[in-house]
């Protein structure tokens, strides 16, 4: 049986989530920070036998899900499809049973996680900013939006990416950007903190400006303010092979094989 979810169901959707609670930092930080009501957002679970079993959230336009056993009941993509969504994530072991079904473009990534990271003092933070207001807000999503690679920022509007943004920051996250003669030149967010892991999102440099070290600034950054000064796990995933030797530097190690389901890209 899939059903809605409710606050009454709380303590049982955390104890399937923190089972693998490295894999689940979306649901959580979902579940912590935003309950079970509000607009934009919807959670469903499957029940089996009164056991929970497995979870779809749906934050907005992205959907997570997440379940132990293999086989995905059918039923779910009935659900699914009558919400307004843009992306579906999840296990590769799961999600490759949706694709089928919704005839979305597949991107394959690998999840990965830290908690093993070495502060390099030799870096300077100085050119790094936080985003802390809307206008800033603004300003990093007009720069994301021209980074052909991030189609996940593409497909929503300025409206909708300010949100977000201003939603993941304070206590919920932090972006962190470096700007020349005016303009955002490279930015990377944290988002999606929950008690004790957070995930890095939308790790960008402008073409002109790359090979300058922007990145790997914005990366220490963020790895020296949740790791060490935070003491969280942060979880990222990426999809081109060349990050590999990059993440691995910050102590990331691959978790699981990722997908994420994308609407209307070719």
């Amino acid at each position: 049986m899939i059903r809605v979810l409710t606050a009454q169901d709380k303590d049982r959707v955390l104890d399937l989530l923190y089972d693998q609670k490295e894999l689940n930092v979306y649901l959580i930080a979902d579940i912590e920070n935003l309950g079970f009501e509000g607009r934009h957002q919807q959670r469903y679970g499957e029940f089996h036998e009164g056991q929970l079993v497995g979870i779809a959230s749906q934050n907005r336009h992205h959907v997570t899900f997440y379940q132990v056993h293999d086989r995905v009941n059918p039923a779910w993509f009935d659900v699914i499809k009558q919400w307004d969504v843009y992306f579906i994530s999840g296990e590769k072991r799961l999600l490759t049973q949706f694709q089928e079904a919704f005839d979305w473009h597949l991107d394959d990534m690998v999840y990965t996680c830290s908690t093993d990271f070495e502060r390099d003092d030799s870096i300077d933070y100085s050119p790094v900013r936080e985003l802390k207001t809307e206008h800033e807000a603004r300003e990093v999503y007009r720069f994301l939006s021209t980074i052909e690679e991030l189609y996940s920022v593409q497909v929503q509007n300025e409206e909708e990416y300010v949100r977000y943004l201003m939603m993941n920051s304070g206590e919920r996250g932090t972006t962190a950007f470096i700007m020349d003669e005016g303009n955002v030149v490279a930015s990377a967010s944290v988002v999606l903190e929950s008690t004790d892991h957070a995930m890095i999102v939308g790790v960008a440099t402008h073409p002109e400006y790359r090979r300058h070290g922007y990145g790997k600034t914005l990366m220490h950054y963020l790895m020296d303010l949740y790791t060490q000064q935070k003491d969280k796990t942060v979880c990222l995933y990426y999809d081109d092979p060349r990050a590999e030797k990059l993440y691995v530097r910050y102590g990331f190690k691959p978790l699981a094989q990722w997908v994420m389901l994308v609407k209307g890209i070719a």
